[in-house]
Parts: structure tokens; C-alpha cells; sequence
């Protein structure tokens, strides 16, 4: 079926196969963001950058929310930020017994 939309032509059989793709490729694409970030996170957390540190593992937090592709080594990442936002915690002062990644 062929529909025109503000002057495109758009094929609804081939929308429908992009939105496959687009969901069938949606967790690979998310671990590779959440690879990125943990590193990030990690960077920032060796350079004493907490703040840096705390946005990116608020990020992380939202982005776990969506289906990311597990690799094998996620979860172990995963811990270690954890224990990373534990120390900056403890350092800080801040007791969060809800504290996740």
C-alpha cells in the first residue's frame, strides 16, 4: 500500500520493515551506548570527576530501562560502577541503600 504523506511517497510495507529493523537492532545499539558510558563513567570517576560521574550513571540508569543486549561482561560492568557510586557516596557523606545502576 502506498501512501502519500506532506508530498512523500511512503510504502507501508516498507515502513513496517524499517520499524522491524529499527526494533530488532534497538538492543545492540543501547549496549553499544551503555559500553560508551560505562567508560565515560569510569574516565570521570579516575579523574576525580564525580559530578561528570554521578550525570553519566543518572544516564546509565535511564538507558537500563530499555532493552540492551547482554554481553556477557554488562553485568559485571554493571557491579563495578556500582561499587564506584558506593565510594562516592561514602565519600560524600550519602547513605542510599536504593543506590542501582
Amino acid at each position: 500500500m502506498l501512501t502519500r504523506v506532506a508530498g512523500l511517497s511512503v510504502n507501508m510495507a516498507e515502513d513496517d520493515s524499517l520499524q522491524s529493523q529499527t526494533e530488532d537492532s534497538e538492543p545492540v545499539v543501547n549496549r553499544w551506548i551503555l559500553d560508551y558510558y560505562i567508560f565515560r563513567a569510569l574516565q570521570c570517576f579516575e579523574r576525580s570527576q564525580y559530578q561528570e560521574f554521578c550525570s553519566v550513571k543518572l544516564l546509565l540508569d535511564q538507558l537500563l530501562t530499555r532493552p540492551v543486549e547482554n554481553s556477557g561482561s554488562i553485568p559485571t560492568k554493571i557491579q563495578v560502577l556500582q561499587f564506584l557510586s558506593w565510594i562516592n557516596n561514602q565519600d560524600n557523606g550519602i547513605v542510599d541503600k536504593n543506590d542501582h545502576i
